[in-house]
């Protein structure tokens, strides 16, 4: 009997994680010169999304599955961006850039949405220009 707690636990773990994780391409559209990426996500609760390259994560932390609406950049940010800025577009709860890329790791934005029900969510990330843009692909390992 004392087995049963270990066993739901494991359950609702690999559920929540089974849900809430997507994978998104930008949609590139444009070329050199300072970058730009407008990203729009639905968020029932918290979610963050991490952003290398052109590849980004969409993971819900708490709530309902957060879902995309759009990734779209004029070209993919570079490892190491000079000038990274975030800046918060739309949306009733708060976002916060949590993670800056300039280290040479991911850009991470968290989304607070305290209210009940799904709320559209709309952000940019811009730099001016960068170093080392191996992360075209995110540099993502895939799993077979």
């Amino acid at each position: 009997m004392k087995l049963f707690p270990a066993v739901l636990l494991t359950g609702v773990s690999a559920f929540s994680q089974w849900g809430g994780e997507q994978m998104r391409t930008a949609n590139i559209r444009g070329g050199g010169g300072d970058g730009k990426c407008t990203i729009e996500v639905e968020v029932d609760g918290v979610a963050e999304i991490e952003i290398r390259g052109s590849v980004a994560r969409l993971r819900t932390r708490y709530g309902q599955p957060s879902t995309w609406r759009r990734f779209d950049c004029n070209q993919p940010m570079p490892a190491r961006p000079y000038e990274f800025r975030f800046r918060g577009i739309d949306g009733r709860g708060r976002q916060d850039l949590v993670r800056d890329p300039n280290g040479g790791g991911a850009a991470v934005v968290r989304i607070e949405d305290a209210k009940g029900g799904r709320e559209g969510y709309t952000f940019d990330i811009m730099w001016r220009g960068g170093t080392d843009n191996r992360y075209r692909d995110g540099g993502y390992r895939r799993r077979n």
